[in-house]
């Protein structure tokens, strides 16, 4: 008796299709070598690169389909799956091309352990689960009517196959979200733009590479939105960076959340990828860090994000995660060392002013009363301290006026400061001000950049 093996990539899964309990195969997985043993045989032994390709029992066709003839005894089996093009390595610095010519995927090999029944003369596959070996690499998506459909895990996956374009350096790398819960679109859309370098899956923390980390990429603003995105002096990000995206898993960007797998996968790469290219691991941001203008950008990774937990690991610009030092100092001090920050507009009583909209120097208005008793520019030393840290605070750099610019900058410091301790994102300041608590962050973080 014949089976039927077919072999689909496992994110360009057409969920409708698969909803009604069909697989659409739009992206199939050609050329790929089926192997057929059992178990106790030596070649079920051997490593994927020690297989033999004239040993196989078929081939995928260009629909990702192969015929293959079942063994005359029952038993289990191992059916062995080697694709044309495949790695088995860690998804980072290490995976890059050149790839063979034409080769737009990679994916894993896969090892599935088939139950054949029905000797002699009806032999067919009742059961496929994956071997232990093969539990990230892909899966058994359905057994029926004598044949198996197949996904495979990719490890690399671009569209785009036409963008060569070299950076002139590696220096920073930008953390971003994707928009919905579903791989397929997420896929879809980086490789179709060539946009992210790597992208995690929400699951099982799977990473997908789309370009090598030394080919700019399109994920850090562009054409699509106004301004340029901005960081510690640079604005042309994209000529500089990688980008890494995380699959959001909630519908919307607002209610952005992520797993453990996802976490325990961004922090290994970032490893990877700052020894690789000897990235100060201080420079590693989020996509709302850059923005200037680009409003959308707030959820980008947004304040669910744990930058305190990056921060334990040496990610990230000093703040969450490393203590806040100078913020211990304070409270150890009492509020006289207060007199020395900012002008002493601080004073770490219940009635602090809290710092709005058209505050300034030149008049000295602070919460929008005058206070001629404060001395120096506050407001300008403020803005001075989140330009140091990174963040783009107007067109001219540190002015003596809280504009807009100027607070957009200090809303974008409070995502990414006080991600994970604040339930909404900041309107305009944390809840539309800049209070002693922001001010003391932004001192802190600037002592330490």
């Amino acid at each position: 008796m014949r089976a039927t093996i077919r072999i689909d990539n496992r994110y360009r899964i057409n969920r409708r299709r698969q909803r009604r309990g069909k697989h659409h195969f739009d992206d199939p997985v050609a050329q790929a070598d089926i192997f057929l043993y059992e178990l106790t045989a030596a070649e079920a032994r051997r490593s994927f690169s020690a297989l033999r390709r004239g040993d196989a029992v078929g081939r995928t066709n260009n629909r990702g389909q192969v015929k293959i003839d079942l063994p005359s005894g029952n038993g289990t089996y191992l059916l062995r799956i080697l694709p044309q093009y495949w790695d088995s390595g860690p998804v980072g610095p290490g995976l890059a091309r050149p790839f063979p010519a034409g080769a737009g995927r990679v994916y894993r090999p896969l090892d599935l352990k088939v139950k054949i029944e029905g000797n002699p003369g009806r032999a067919r596959i009742a059961s496929a689960v994956t071997a232990s070996n093969s539990n990230a690499n892909g899966e058994a998506w359905k057994v029926e009517h004598n044949g198996i459909s197949i996904v495979l895990q990719p490890v690399w996956i671009t569209d785009f196959t036409d963008r060569r374009k070299l950076k002139t350096k590696t220096d920073l790398i930008v953390v971003h979200l994707t928009s919905g819960s579903d791989p397929y679109g997420a896929v879809r859309k980086i490789s179709g733009k060539a946009g992210a370098h790597y992208l995690i899956l929400k699951n099982d923390g799977q990473i997908i590479k789309f370009i090598n980390d030394d080919v700019l990429g399109s994920h850090a603003g562009g054409a699509d939105h106004p301004g340029d995105p901005y960081w510690a002096g640079d604005k042309d990000i994209n000529s500089r960076s990688i980008g890494i995206e995380l699959e959001n898993v909630k519908p919307t960007k607002a209610d952005a959340d992520f797993t453990e797998e996802q976490y325990k996968s961004l922090l290994w790469l970032l490893d990877e990828l700052v020894n690789a290219h000897g990235i100060d691991p201080k420079r590693v941001i989020g996509h709302s860090d850059l923005a200037v203008e680009m409003k959308i950008r707030e959820f980008d990774p947004g304040f669910r994000f744990d930058w305190p937990r990056l921060g334990r690991a040496g990610f990230g610009p000093p703040g969450p995660g490393q203590g806040y030092p100078t913020l211990r100092s304070f409270i150890a001090a009492g509020p006289e060392i207060l007199e020395t920050i900012y002008g002493g507009i601080f004073k770490g009583g219940p009635n602090d002013t809290e710092l709005r909209l058209n505050d300034n120097d030149g008049g000295s208005v602070y919460g929008g009363n005058p206070m001629k008793n404060i001395t120096g520019q506050p407001i300008r030393e403020i803005l001075t301290d989140l330009n140091k840290i990174g963040y783009w605070v107007g067109r001219s750099g540190p002015g003596s006026v809280l504009n807009a610019d100027a607070m957009r900058a200090v809303q974008y410091f409070q995502i990414h400061f006080f991600a994970t301790e604040i339930s909404a994102t900041p309107g305009s300041g944390r809840n539309a001000r800049l209070d002693r608590e922001t001010a003391l962050r932004i001192f802190d973080a600037a002592a330490m950049a």
